[in-house]
């Protein structure tokens, strides 16, 4: 997130329409919400540097997940506070994660900055120096806000991959950041404002969605005879009635995953949108177009993989939704290659997880793969080397 997003948010707002909150409300709310989530920041420094597993679980909300670097995903409150529990156990460290800038919507909160940590073994003879960067997301609940997310890196750049861990965060890091889009648009769908299905009242909410930063080819709204709006265009004169996600929108069903090229951008997408419902009936869809191209150049940039590895997803079609190479970025691998590439297509399709092998481009790969439940996507790591000649 680039910009910090200057909005309502907070409970008791959430009962009224945004539009209707006064200005004083929205800056003392506003207020409000940067003073605890940095309260939070600082009792997390605390109870980290003093070993406090139970403290830090508190302040986390039940259902959050975990990202850290060369480790699988640890999903929810409890697994987490096993971890520092065994962490602490055997290691010292003085914590802090830095100020940082942060963002609000609704009742969603983000902080990002810089972190710094000095650990040292339980006998004191081994001390190390970390420095790295952080993304913490919250969540309002409850009257307070809770930790929903964490994800960091350090700053040294890892010299060696486990395939396993690296394809866990592979995944993980896929379905975080689109999951949030999806429950930011169910939030919207919402609002009074989007429900009324007049362009001009819900387009101030859409606008702050994109100042947050996400990933957006383009953000609309489609109304039941196809023809949308979006955040860049206003009224676009196109129509999505003919895209295969459209009827199962407009019969109330949630879009997760669907490829395609943005109508309004030309660029490759990934489909991401909620019905809207008023009265009991569906008046349109709201939507996010994501950049799978930025994506995949995020996750290339996180995981920092050594040149000889590869990367990718397949959708539940086969067509490439995720690449290291862009070049390969919706295409469809078993039409670009020979019989074994044909074959390890259509066992990772056919299956939830496991290893095949082929060869694409005179090179040979290993590659491990498993299915996403959110996306159904199948993703894939792997590693290369030529067909003949000495590899040492």
């Amino acid at each position: 997130m680039e910009k910090s997003l200057r909005w309502i948010t907070g409970a008791l707002l959430l009962c009224f329409p945004l539009s209707l909150a006064p200005a004083w409300a929205a800056q003392s709310t506003e207020n409000f919400s940067a003073l605890r989530i940095d309260q939070v920041r600082r009792e997390f420094n605390l109870a980290y540097s003093s070993g406090d597993a139970a403290r830090l679980a508190a302040l986390i909300a039940p259902d959050a997940l975990w990202m850290p670097p060369g480790e699988p995903a640890v999903s929810g409150r409890e697994a987490i506070r096993k971890r520092y529990e065994a962490q602490f156990a055997g290691t010292r460290s003085l914590f802090l994660l830095h100020p940082g800038e942060i963002s609000v919507i609704l009742n969603m909160a983000w902080l990002r900055g810089d972190y710094h940590r000095e650990d040292r073994t339980a006998g004191g003879d081994t001390s190390t120096t970390i420095t790295g960067k952080y993304l913490m997301t919250f969540r309002w609940s409850r009257g307070d806000w809770l930790i929903t997310g964490d994800m960091w890196n350090a700053s040294e750049t890892p010299l060696t991959v486990d395939a396993g861990v690296a394809l866990a965060s592979l995944r993980s890091l896929t379905e975080w950041r689109l999951a949030d889009v999806s429950r930011s648009l169910a939030l919207l769908a919402g609002t009074g404002e989007v429900r009324t299905g007049d362009w001009n009242a819900m387009s101030g909410l859409l606008k702050k969605l994109a100042g947050t930063g996400i990933l957006a080819n383009a953000i609309w709204f489609v109304r039941p005879d196809g023809y949308y709006y979006t955040v860049d265009l206003g009224f676009t004169g196109l129509n999505l009635s003919d895209r295969s996600y459209f009827p199962g929108l407009m019969a109330g069903q949630s879009v997760h995953g669907t490829l395609v090229l943005s109508r309004s951008t030309g660029k490759r997408s990934v489909i991401l949108a909620e019905p809207v419902v008023s009265g009991g009936k569906v008046i349109g869809g709201l939507g996010v177009s994501y950049s799978v191209d930025q994506l995949s150049a995020e996750i290339d940039q996180r995981l920092q993989l050594p040149s000889r590895m590869v990367f990718y997803a397949l959708d539940m079609n086969g067509q490439t939704a995720l690449h290291r190479d862009p070049t390969l970025m919706f295409e469809y691998p078993s039409d670009l290659g020979d019989e074994s590439l044909r074959s390890a297509v259509a066992e990772m399709l056919s299956k939830d997880k496991g290893t095949v092998h082929y060869v694409f481009r005179n090179m040979r790969k290993t590659v491990f793969f498993e299915k996403s439940a959110l996306l159904r996507w199948v993703f894939a790591l792997g590693f290369s080397e030529p067909v003949a000649g000495d590899l040492r």
